[in-house]
């Protein structure tokens, strides 16, 4: 059985300014399962839905956001949940941080900048658990950290101390103190060196291997999603247009846009710099294609036809992958 199934999700955001009423559609009929000790990749370039999908599954909905309809349905074994259904303190109680972890960009939204690590650690367990013995709390803590591959003495700095991917890293072990089952990583190597991306990439994957933890991986970082990822989602303006095993949906591309993204990482090969170094047409604005009636890459694709323009690509199935475009129905020319 699935750990997560979503189904057909539809979210927007509604805004009012001077009486007059705007919505923009940010996730759009997406449906996706995972599966527990899997981590899932979903990418795309920025506005592309990804951290509004991240908002729901986690329930962290705040206007104007909302959810106009679906379902998000959690099997964490021993119970269920429905995300869009759970009362807020059964969530906050035994959801949170307990089954569903939230790593979010930035290590410093969930540390405090006036308070040594090991503090911020103790807040967290008392106020989910409860610390009946502190000497024993620090003890398990301290392993805790190592075992995430961190120096314990970490615990006795503050944020501004350490390094930001040593800051990343803390974030994570916050995120698995109690052992949840899934961790939302919200674009989590973003603000960190290249040199640095690795090891954190590589502990989401010890994560996975060691205490069986699946993993809902964002980015816009391709290489790093490839290296990572089990299975891979692409999005663009609220749409999955493809969706499968990373290999295939990344080392042979089907979608028209999900080609683009592989075009634009630079290839290191000298001989081939002509190639890789051509510019890449973005075009449209975000809410134009956010608004556009049919596919939202018909503005900027090579293969654009009049069926693109005129109502929303179908999901085909094609070489064991998801993909929503028209290039591979009966209407292709």
């Amino acid at each position: 059985m699935a750990l997560l199934q979503l189904e057909d999700l539809h979210a927007c955001y509604r805004t009012e300014v001077y009486g007059i009423s705007r919505s923009v559609r940010a996730v759009d009929g997406v449906s996706l399962e995972l599966y527990e000790n899997e981590i899932y990749g979903i990418a795309g370039e920025s506005s592309s839905g990804k951290t509004t999908l991240i908002k729901v599954l986690s329930g962290t909905l705040k206007p104007p956001l909302r959810v106009e309809s679906g379902r998000v349905h959690y099997n964490f074994g021993s119970f269920a949940v429905d995300m869009l259904s759970i009362d807020p303190e059964e969530l906050r109680q035994n959801v949170r941080w307990k089954q569903i972890s939230y790593v979010m960009q930035g290590s410093m939204s969930v540390l405090n900048p006036v308070r040594k690590i090991m503090r911020t650690f103790e807040e967290i367990v008392r106020t989910h658990q409860g610390i009946p013995d502190k000497k024993s709390f620090v003890e398990q803590t301290r392993q805790h950290v190592q075992r995430l591959g961190l120096p314990p003495d970490v615990l006795d700095l503050y944020p501004h101390q350490l390094s930001g991917g040593m800051r990343q890293r803390v974030a994570i072990a916050l995120a698995t103190v109690f052992h949840p089952s899934l961790i939302l990583a919200d674009e989590p190597v973003s603000m960190v060196d290249a040199s640095l991306r690795m090891a954190i990439v590589n502990l989401f994957k010890k994560l996975r291997d060691e205490q069986n933890v699946s993993v809902i991986y964002i980015t816009h970082d391709l290489a790093t999603a490839y290296y990572i990822s089990d299975r891979i989602a692409i999005m663009l303006r609220g749409y999955v247009v493809e969706s499968g095993p990373v290999e295939q949906v990344l080392d042979k591309p089907l979608h028209p846009y999900t080609q683009l993204l592989q075009e634009s990482v630079p290839r290191p090969a000298v001989s081939e710099r002509t190639q890789w170094a051509r510019p890449i047409e973005l075009g449209s604005t975000e809410v134009k294609e956010y608004s556009r009636v049919g596919c939202k890459y018909a503005g900027r694709c090579p293969h654009v036809m009049d069926v693109c323009k005129q109502a929303d690509p179908p999901d085909v199935v094609v070489e064991g992958r998801t993909v929503k475009c028209y290039l591979y129905t009966n209407d292709a020319r």
